[in-house]
């Protein structure tokens, strides 16, 4: 069986229009829905990468995505951050929406944050 090696995102006029998925032998397949998956292309401007992580759901979090991140025990207030991906440092990370604060995403291949402590909100285009 054979494995993927990058997911993204794909936007197209301003909307995600579903998901590519790049196997290990390059074999390029799409979804709509991330359920079903084929060789039948789809239109797409922009490819977001899959950060690594999903959230408390198990929803995959991809560059771009807007979370909601519990950083204390108690189950409010969450601060806002969106998942952002340096090109130059190849590594993700959580931009604070309202504030300088940039988080590192991993320590190595290792996620810093646990998924029950985020939550998906949406996507930034």
């Amino acid at each position: 069986m054979n494995s993927f090696k990058q997911w993204f995102r794909l936007i197209n006029n301003q909307k995600p229009v579903g998901f590519l998925k790049i196997l290990d032998d390059n074999t390029q397949l799409f979804s709509k829905d991330n359920y079903a998956w084929s060789t039948q292309k789809i239109t797409y401007e922009k490819a977001f990468h899959w950060s690594g992580i999903v959230d408390r759901n198990n929803y995959p979090l991809f560059e771009n995505d807007i979370i909601a991140l519990r950083l204390t025990s108690q189950p409010n207030p969450k601060k806002q951050y969106m998942i952002i991906f340096d090109e130059t440092l190849q590594q993700f990370f959580l931009n604070d929406l309202n504030s300088d604060e940039r988080l590192t995403l991993f320590a190595g291949k290792l996620p810093i944050i646990n998924k029950q402590e985020i939550t998906f909100i949406g996507v930034s285009i």
